[in-house]
């Protein structure tokens, strides 16, 4: 399946010309060599504009009121330029268009976008790929695109050097740590006796922040400081800080403007409302230090709504006084027992930590059951116009990877079940419409899952291929429609056609479940490519292991709701 791209969307337009328009004279002569300063002495080919801060000033102010933006402060502060779009509304495609508008308004060749992450990266690598001949109709110019790899300096040069459109893709962490390859100075291929931090730093590139918030520590903005960039426009959903905001794309309007799925929860937890909530999570025991409980308790807030939470306990801490919930009236805490991994109440019963094994399988199969249900429902209803998937976002690789690990088995078993109600999927087997993706290492020739961050070597292989598979995964010639993973997908990684998300693990920050039902944001493709925009077709099902009103109020508070 080709990706179809609609250059006419006007919100898409309105982020764009929120960048182009800061560097507009009013009398712009567009001739390449006129901005692409080619310095004599070293042959570097470097970015330059003719435009003063005053004027600069001035545009900014403009933008941001014709965009309804309060100015922050009566100067630039810096030349540093924020966009905030909600996730799913084609982030990665608005900022890869305005270097080609930047490029044809006023010169501009040396581009370098900066990634926190793998996943970030691969997914920009993607959408580059996709829109290689979109853009090139669009603007009937060529460009160059790489991922900086110390082992390939040259490319490094060839940026430094050509006069055409460069662009490169580096991750934070591929340069800020002095011991990096691009600013080591005692190398024998050092160019010029200098790093090639200072070789790029001579183009004077400008820098796009791919989720800025991410790189935002002293040693990360050094660094960057370092390549010398003619500005930085920065661009996130989830902005820290902002500097200059030029744009603003709230979740609240990409909803109303119907440029993102709708989201409903189904909530799923114990079915006894009235049961006891007390779990033991973690026992701290410190050297000469009274040991301490990590426990699940249910509390009661000031406005009376009752939500589990997580606190400390130690021996003599009363229940009642840490929750206001009138179920633990008259306990409290008889014995922290490190040694035999359990909590005493004083009313003689005791808890073993992770002791919820039980309760955690059915509740894990009701989440199963639902979203495989939904699943075939939304198929049915969409029948071969659109493929649909499921994303699962497991506790623990080995719950999965395993013919009889238990996620796996509840899988196999609920899907089986529920097949025969729905003609399309009577003879599909369950073993043929799920896949893994997970970090994995080979140890001693055996190939071994990881429980990972994201962030590492494995992962990257992970990332390659459910990247490589990201359109096949939309046709029907591809049987899989059910993905589960455990960190690989995370920022980076979205498909369309993601229609439920089951979170099989605890996802307590609200920036994670943002995360989380962002892979499943984007409106959904038909299996022509093209973008489909009917609101009783685009709804995102997310299947939580916590209530409903937990979860709502928990996107409510990142605005994604």
């Amino acid at each position: 399946m080709k990706f179809k791209f609609d250059s006419a969307l006007d919100y898409q337009q309105e982020a764009i010309e929120a960048i182009a328009g800061i560097f507009d004279t009013g009398s712009n002569v567009v001739r390449v060599e006129n901005n692409a300063v080619l310095r004599a002495s070293d042959s570097v080919v470097g970015n330059e504009l003719e435009i003063d801060e005053a004027r600069i000033l001035k545009n900014v102010q403009s933008i941001q009121e014709a965009n309804h933006i309060e100015p922050k402060s009566a100067t630039l502060g810096s030349m540093d330029f924020s966009i905030e779009m909600e996730t799913g509304t084609g982030k990665t495609y608005v900022y890869l268009r305005t270097i080609l508008d930047l490029h044809k308004r006023y010169g501009l060749t040396k581009f370098i976008i900066l990634v926190p992450s793998v996943a970030i990266r691969e997914g920009v690598l993607k959408t580059l790929e996709q829109t290689e001949e979109h853009f090139k109709d669009m603007y009937n110019t060529g460009y160059n695109h790489f991922v900086y790899d110390s082992s390939r300096l040259s490319e490094v040069r060839d940026f430094a050097q050509s006069l055409g459109v460069q662009i490169m893709i580096m991750t934070i962490q591929s340069f800020k740590d002095e011991t990096k390859v691009l600013r080591q100075t005692d190398r024998d291929d050092t160019y010029s006796e200098k790093s090639y931090i200072d070789l790029v730093a001579k183009t004077r590139p400008i820098v796009i922040m791919d989720e800025p918030q991410n790189m935002e520590s002293e040693l990360s903005q050094a660094a960057i400081g370092e390549l010398k960039p003619l500005f930085r426009l920065r661009y996130s959903a989830t902005h820290k800080e902002l500097h200059n905001l030029m744009y603003r794309l709230t979740p609240v309007e990409a909803y109303r403007r119907g440029l993102v799925k709708k989201i409903q929860v189904f909530g799923v937890r114990d079915n006894d409302s009235g049961a006891f909530v007390f779990r033991v999570k973690d026992i701290e025991a410190a050297r000469g230090a009274t040991p301490k409980a990590t426990v699940v308790l249910e509390n009661k807030n000031a406005a009376g709504v009752y939500a589990e939470k997580e606190m400390k306990l130690k021996y003599g801490d009363d229940l009642f006084s840490k929750t206001k919930n009138e179920k633990y009236a008259g306990l409290t805490v008889a014995d922290v027992n490190a040694q035999h991994n359990r909590v005493e109440l004083s009313d003689g019963n005791f808890c073993q930590l992770d002791a919820t094994t039980e309760n955690k399988e059915e509740i894990f199969r009701t989440q199963v059951r639902e979203t495989i249900k939904a699943h075939l429902d939304k198929q049915e209803s969409l029948d071969g116009h659109i493929k649909v998937l499921s994303l699962f976002f497991i506790d623990k690789v080995d719950n999965y990877v395993h013919d009889d690990s238990l996620i796996r088995t509840i899988f196999t078993e609920e899907f089986e079940r529920l097949k025969h109600n729905y003609p399309r999927f009577k003879r599909t087997s369950a073993a043929s419409v799920h896949k893994g993706y997970f970090a994995s290492k080979k140890v001693k020739g055996v190939l071994e899952y990881q429980d990972t961050r994201g962030d590492s070597k494995p992962d990257k292989e992970a990332y390659d291929l459910i990247m490589r598979e990201k359109e096949r995964l939309l046709s029907f010639d591809e049987p899989v429609s059910f993905i589960f993973s455990h960190s690989a997908l995370k920022e980076g990684w979205d498909n369309p056609n993601i229609f439920q998300i089951c979170t099989l693990r605890e996802t307590r920050s609200t920036m994670k479940k943002r995360q989380e039902i962002g892979r499943g944001l984007r409106l959904p493709l038909d299996v022509s490519g093209v973008r489909v925009r009917e609101p009783d077709i685009n709804i995102l099902t997310v299947i939580a292991n916590e209530s409903y009103q937990e979860y709502a109020s928990a996107l409510h508070r990142i605005g994604s709701f």
